[in-house]
């Protein structure tokens, strides 16, 4: 059965996260750290703390940065970031399957079958 709202239905939906709303996850200091570890550089600027992550563009030469991400706080607070040349976005898989419910799906399963079988003996026998 694969009727909308069934126990038995498998359904697999894919969500995609911009890379927009993934770096808009990260609202404290913390977070950051969490997903990101030590930053390469940090400054600070009128009551602000910023972190920069560089990424080289060449792995040869790692004083070329033409990929960052800078992160602005005030406090532990994330209030800004900006990101070049790094793609964060993502997407995520879920999955619903009929294993979920299995005894449910059996039971079902072998009723339907049950009377469709008996419904062609009672045809058969009847002819």
């Amino acid at each position: 059965m694969t009727a909308e709202g069934s126990a038995c239905r498998t359904d697999v939906s894919e969500y995609y996260y911009s890379h927009k709303t993934v770096m808009g996850r990260y609202k404290t200091k913390d977070q950051v750290f969490e997903i990101f570890g030590i930053p390469s550089k940090k400054d600070s600027h009128n009551q602000r703390t910023l972190w920069y992550y560089l990424y080289p563009k060449d792995p040869r030469y790692d004083w070329d940065y033409d990929r960052f991400i800078k992160f602005t706080f005030r406090g532990e607070d994330v209030v800004n970031w900006k990101s070049r040349g790094k793609d964060f976005s993502e997407y995520s898989h879920t999955e619903r399957k009929a294993l979920d419910n299995f005894g449910t799906c059996l039971a079902v399963g072998l009723v339907i079958d049950s009377f469709v079988f008996g419904a062609a003996i009672v045809w058969a026998v009847s002819r």
